[in-house]
């Protein structure tokens, strides 16, 4: 993509979106930050000039970022809890170790949105309940090779994202 689309693309709509993000944050700063990640986030889109409605596909991309900062909130807070709750500070030495806990947070549970419910569920049964197969297998009312299935399918997922 030519810079002088993106440039266009981001004069004409920058303001706009920004105006829009303050009005659903009600906070300048962090409507800033996702205007900006939102742009960044097009920088290689290849058709940009082609876009028929523009501003809903910025809306979208906005939107899209702003779930993917709330989850991470979400999981951070949670994780904080979990090392306040647990009163071991060996988890967690440093602010730089706090954010590669987060991270790896947030690419498993984007890893575990990206299989079927019963794949992901049978997989925290079986790696955090320590359900045996079997177990599974009856509780679903399926069978033990079906069961090792839908653990390939997360575990293949893990390996493929672990790759990246």
């Amino acid at each position: 993509m030519s810079n002088n689309i993106f440039e266009v693309f981001y004069t004409s709509h920058y303001f706009w979106l920004r105006s829009y993000l303050v009005r659903k944050f009600k906070c300048q700063h962090q409507a800033a930050d996702v205007t900006q990640d939102t742009f960044i986030k097009l920088l290689n889109h290849s058709n940009l000039s082609e876009l028929a409605q523009p501003r809903a596909f910025l809306t979208t991309t906005a939107t899209r970022i702003m779930i993917d900062m709330i989850r991470r909130r979400h999981l951070e807070t949670t994780y904080l809890q979990f090392l306040q709750l647990s009163k071991s500070e060996q988890f967690v030495d440093s602010p730089e170790q706090l954010a590669i806990a987060v991270e790896s947070l947030v690419a498993i549970a984007n890893m575990l949105d990206s299989v079927s419910p019963k794949a992901r569920e049978i997989f925290l049964m079986n790696r955090l309940d320590g359900m045996k197969h079997a177990e599974i297998a009856v509780h679903f009312g399926i069978s033990i090779p079906r069961v090792r299935q839908y653990l390939a399918q997360v575990i293949v997922k893990c390996c493929s994202v672990s790759e990246l």
